[in-house]
């Protein structure tokens, strides 16, 4: 029997660190438990690792959702093989930021989990309210008739018939709480207190509580403020101007796909194989030539690629934002932006945010205007 559980909940709430927490709590006091987290990107595996201080490798371990289930790249279906199967077989599979899963690759690990027979937990941890991966559109939206819905008689949507036990609607507010008791009556209990350090819920509420959405005079951008600052946008374009204008670029610097920077931390802009994942962080060692640069990842391994393949670390879309976490942002607004991805940019920061719009027009008038009426509704969604 497989049972699956959401942890769901607006950024910021401590959702990763809680159930971390009580998990960490639970193989202390069961040396048996065998635990495995998975994320899409290697950021979301290091970020959840960075929240146990200590734990046993025969009983916990991380792995990105492509080495896993060894999916290839791009991704097409393969048969399950025997190392994925004794790789599943433990007692607790977590799955972060299930948000960024594109709905092929989920499609495909809910076929392998019906394929258990022995007691299996799996929880998954994300909020609905960010950005659906890029793929195409109808194959972006994550609901829950993918698991529950009896209009359709295809496979996904009549799971409640299978071997899975779902249990969906553990919506959390600015604190959650949670016990060293993992379960009671098929359950997530939370009750002890672990408040997020995160200041991410007193800056939406600061945004909430206007009418209006303060904006930052754009020439912050180009002062020594600014290299605090991990700097927003939609698009590349923007992103590229900004920075040749900017404190933070330098002729001499290190190539990436929007211009020369002084650091050597970049982002990946495009999966290269499993090793090297579409927005993972990673570091310019050496430059070949103009268009030819030399990487290596947290994991300190190394590749050579065309520079073309990396963005500065503080230049970044807010598709690349995603699941990420900054103590200071620049949000530069344009007519591009709408409701969520506003609230994915602005649930990046920790402490500060400022709102720069480069030029104001009537399309971003009346989308700021829109946005806002909407962040009435979605305000009353996150803290009903």
């Amino acid at each position: 029997m497989v049972h699956i559980k959401f942890i769901i909940g607006n950024a910021g709430t401590g959702k990763t660190y809680t159930t971390l927490k009580s998990i960490e709590s639970m193989m202390r006091n069961d040396k048996s438990m065998k635990v495995s987290c998975l994320a899409f990107t290697h950021s979301a595996v290091n970020n959840m690792k960075s929240m146990i201080s200590k734990f046993n490798e025969n009983q916990l371990k991380f792995y990105t959702i492509h080495k896993f289930f060894q999916l290839p790249i791009p991704f097409k279906l393969i048969p399950m093989n025997h190392k994925v199967k004794d790789k599943m077989n433990v007692n607790l599979i977590v799955i972060d930021e299930f948000s960024l899963i594109p709905l092929d690759i989920m499609r495909y690990m809910i076929d392998c989990f019906d394929s258990i027979i022995y007691n299996l937990e799996i929880i998954f941890i994300g909020d609905i309210l960010q950005l659906p991966p890029i793929v195409p559109e109808t194959d972006k939206i994550f609901n829950y008739s993918f698991f529950n819905s009896k209009k359709n008689k295809n496979k996904w949507e009549i799971i409640r018939q299978s071997p899975f036990c779902l249990e969906i609607g553990y919506y959390l507010s600015n604190t959650i709480y949670c016990d060293e008791v993992y379960q009671k009556s098929d359950k997530l209990i939370l009750t002890h207190n672990y408040r997020s350090e995160s200041n991410v819920m007193k800056i939406l509420n600061d945004v909430f509580d206007e009418e209006y959405i303060p904006l930052t005079d754009s020439n912050f951008l180009y002062s020594p403020e600014s290299k605090d600052y991990v700097i927003i946008s939609s698009e590349y374009s923007i992103l590229s101007n900004t920075l040749i204008k900017s404190n933070n670029y330098s002729i001499n610097g290190y190539p990436t796909k929007i211009g020369r920077v002084k650091d050597n931390k970049c982002i990946l802009n495009e999966t290269i194989d499993s090793n090297f994942l579409n927005g993972d962080i990673v570091f310019i060692t050496n430059i070949i030539s103009e268009n030819e640069i030399e990487i290596t990842n947290e994991l300190n391994e190394k590749l050579t690629i065309s520079s073309d393949k990396v963005l500065p670390y503080n230049y970044i879309t807010v598709h690349k934002a995603q699941g990420r976490g900054y103590d200071n942002v620049v949000l530069i607004l344009d007519s591009l932006f709408e409701i969520t991805m506003l609230y994915t940019g602005i649930t990046r920061a920790r402490k500060n945010i400022k709102f720069i719009i480069l030029k104001f027009d009537k399309n971003i008038e009346n989308n700021l205007k829109k946005i806002i009426h909407q962040f009435k509704i979605l305000k009353k969604i996150i803290y009903s």
